[in-house]
């Protein structure tokens, strides 16, 4: 799958999972233990300006460390407005109910991805939880998540 078709496909993904996310859920704990909803999806849009960012050779609108939060609430009183440029992050998803499973496809990318660029310990200090042990045989979805160091 082509990168930029990837990223689009987790965007939509994700921006599907925001919106169906009833206020009353923002509090709600998620797998990411050190973030409720809210502060995942800061978390997301966050890293989504950070990304803009990178891609337009420009400083980012809300700065923020890789892996951090941005130092104000971008989700606000309407999260699925903050989104709309939103990147996937499946354990959201988990937190308020809803499927967390990612066209196989797309899964298959981002795990490739994941692996290339998060595959020593080096390269995941400070940003990202060890790999959880997973059956080889778990859907793609699941792997990908427990590659990047949640419960699925």
């Amino acid at each position: 799958m082509e990168l930029h078709t990837a990223f689009e496909s987790a965007v939509a993904s994700t921006a599907e999972i925001v919106r169906e996310t009833p206020a009353d859920r923002m509090e709600a704990p998620t797998p990411c233990t050190e973030w409720d909803v809210r502060g995942l999806v800061n978390h997301i849009v966050g890293t989504l300006w950070l990304a803009a960012g990178l891609f337009s050779d420009r400083p980012p609108r809300y700065p923020m460390a890789p892996g951090g939060q941005p130092a104000g609430d971008l989700a606000g009183t309407d999260p699925a407005a903050a989104y709309e440029e939103a990147s996937a992050a499946a354990t959201l998803a988990k937190a308020t109910g809803q499927s967390t499973d990612l066209d196989g496809r797309l899964a298959a990318h981002v795990l490739g991805f994941a692996t290339r660029a998060l595959g020593t310990p080096e390269s995941r200090a400070g940003r990202m939880a060890p790999p959880l042990s997973i059956a080889a045989d778990a859907p793609l979805t699941s792997r990908l998540v427990a590659f990047l160091g949640r419960m699925p």
